[in-house]
């Protein structure tokens, strides 16, 4: 899995690092920054989940 913080405009802002330690992340977890609004982010977001689940998926051949 990966996680998707939503951000926008006048929202609060927390570092990423910050919200990995507090949802108890792995580092090797994505965690990305994204407007749900903000289809270039959205899509930002699922390209970075299928990369991920690729090389992991690749690590295992």
């Amino acid at each position: 899995y990966a996680v998707g913080i939503n951000e926008f405009d006048g929202s609060r802002t927390y570092p990423l690092e910050e919200v990995r330690d507090a949802l108890d992340l792995a580092p090797e977890t994505p965690l990305v920054r994204l407007d749900a609004r903000n289809r270039s982010t959205c899509l930002r977001s699922l390209i970075t989940l299928v990369e991920f689940l690729f090389h992991r998926l690749e690590s295992r051949m």
